[in-house]
């Protein structure tokens, strides 16, 4: 719910859901959890413009996920501090982090890569690098096409009774 309340811009909401679920992680004792929301409280934090505040949490998953050095969080890490460089105007430091997320799952899970190869796009054309991004977002559609990740542009994956493109 969290998730869907920030992708609505209904920050404070999702903040607070949040703070909750990592609280109940905690006492849990689940870590994996704990570390997943604090993530996306950073998320919401950076689009609330409360930087040092996404930074904060960003390191205290870091510490609290030290041991959970799974490469799903690397991944997630590495994408979240890009991310974070984005919104302090920092897009060459935003290009780096999305590239090492990008490597980090490469051929282990395409919608991961996917969710990298974005960022990368969107950083080169901040940086006014449009065949590169444009370069950038063809290799995701691909991976996207290749892996029957969801519908394309008309086109319906074999696991939903397509495979062709409809005209």
């Amino acid at each position: 719910m969290g998730i869907t309340y920030r992708l609505l811009g209904l920050y404070r909401r999702a903040r607070r859901l949040f703070y909750d679920s990592g609280a109940l992680y905690r006492r849990a004792g689940t870590v994996e959890g704990a570390v997943a929301a604090l993530g996306q409280l950073s998320l919401v934090e950076m689009e609330m413009g409360h930087l040092e505040s996404a930074a904060n949490h960003l390191d205290y998953a870091s510490s609290v996920g030290r041991d959970f050095n799974g490469r799903v969080w690397r991944f997630t890490q590495s994408l979240l501090t890009g991310r974070l460089a984005m919104h302090r105007h920092d897009v060459l430091a935003s290009l780096r982090w999305s590239k090492h997320a990008a490597t980090l799952v490469k051929d282990h899970d395409a919608g991961l890569e996917l969710l990298a190869l974005a960022a990368i796009a969107r950083s080169q054309l901040r940086l006014g690098d449009t065949r590169a991004a444009l370069a950038t977002t063809r290799r995701g559609t691909r991976l996207h096409r290749t892996h029957d990740l969801a519908a394309l542009q008309g086109w319906t994956p074999p696991s939903c009774g397509g495979g062709t493109a409809r005209r």
